[in-house]
């Protein structure tokens, strides 16, 4: 059983070519807060068997100050964006493995874990227009291993499939705010609705 926190405050000033061309100043504050508890059990069901699990549960504060300037060179111009605030309560995170042990030489697992990623702020200038693209929200992970290691001494053998789904997943995109200017655009992350991977991996050691 354990406990975490981290406070972090990030500062971002910047001149030069920014947004696009929008501005041309930029004084970006980030306050980010982390809480967690976590805890871990393992069971040994019999000499072959064993049952590991994990648990975890964050909580997550950021917060975003923006500061820039268009051109102006008067600081009375500066615009200040309204202050973005996250916070992610309860974010629930842990595995369940089992591990058996079929004999020296040969190891069977199986996971089931849940992870996520904290919700975010875009710091785009342009997304201000819409308040809706500014956050982004958290995503949510399931995955799926299963596993057969073989050890001996000619090499080593593991074989993995695995599925993955991801509940909002954040993507990192590139848009187009004036379809007259190619050089306006910026990058940002956005949710889509679900995404998933699967597949079978494979790794030999001679």
């Amino acid at each position: 059983f354990g406990y975490y926190y981290s406070s972090k405050r990030e500062h971002d000033l910047r001149k030069g070519y920014i947004f696009a061309g929008i501005a041309d100043f930029l004084d970006n504050i980030y306050n980010i807060h982390n809480y967690a508890f976590y805890s871990q059990y393992t069971k040994s069901i019999s000499q072959n068997l064993k049952l590991i699990t994990s648990i975890r549960i964050d909580k997550n504060e950021t917060e975003q100050i923006l500061i820039y300037d268009k051109y102006t060179g008067n600081p009375s111009n500066y615009i200040v964006s309204p202050h973005a605030i996250v916070n992610d309560d309860n974010l629930l995170s842990g595995s369940f493995k089992i591990k058996y042990t079929f004999n020296e030489n040969i190891t069977f697992i199986s996971s089931l874990k849940r992870g996520f990623k904290t919700s975010g702020i875009n710091q785009s200038q342009e997304l201000y227009i819409n308040d809706n693209n500014r956050i982004y929200n958290k995503e949510i992970c399931y995955n799926l291993d299963i596993a057969m290691i073989v050890r001996n001494k000619k090499y080593n053998l593991k074989i993995n499939s695995f599925y993955m789904h991801r509940k909002r997943p954040q993507l990192r995109l590139s848009y187009q705010y004036d379809i007259n200017n190619p050089n306006a655009f910026d990058f940002a992350t956005f949710n889509a609705s679900f995404g998933y991977n699967y597949g079978l991996e494979s790794d030999l050691i001679l």
